[in-house]
């Protein structure tokens, strides 16, 4: 009983946090925008965001029909390397972590319909953090 509380705990911390960092709705400035925009220009500009953005090319591929650009394994690196990043000089994770690209994808994928693919990046997500949990609050020695 006391594991499960302990991880609640983190649960809602976790969600609080989420809820206390949503973005400002900027969708009626964004239609402003794109309506003013030239549509070869608009095209040159999504196709450079694309090429360099790799989280936006996923989602890009998510929405558009085309099947992950990575395997599980790449999925997971990618992951596994938000805990370096995150904290780079302790083992522990004391600094949240935001894991949203790793919901967000999945749920592109689901809206259109294509489980298997959106199967591949929460099996990427699950992995990875099964993997990195000795981190998470380990100070506490709660794991």
């Amino acid at each position: 009983m006391g594991f499960l509380l302990v991880f609640c705990k983190h649960v809602v911390a976790v969600l609080l946090r989420c809820t206390d960092d949503r973005p400002p709705d900027e969708g009626n400035r964004i239609d402003v925008a794109l309506e003013a925009s030239d549509a070869v220009k608009l095209r040159s500009f999504l196709r450079e965001g694309l090429a360099t953005d790799t989280v936006l090319r996923e989602r890009f591929f998510a929405r558009f029909g085309e099947s992950p650009t990575r395997s599980v394994d790449e999925l997971r690196t990618a992951i596994d390397r938000q805990f370096e990043e995150t904290n780079p000089d302790n083992f522990v994770v004391f600094e949240p972590i935001d894991f949203s690209e790793w919901l967000d994808l999945p749920n592109e994928y689901h809206e259109q319909g294509r489980y298997a693919s959106a199967v591949i990046v929460y099996r990427a997500l699950i992995e990875s953090l099964d993997d990195n949990m000795e981190r998470v609050d380990g100070v506490y020695d709660y794991f």
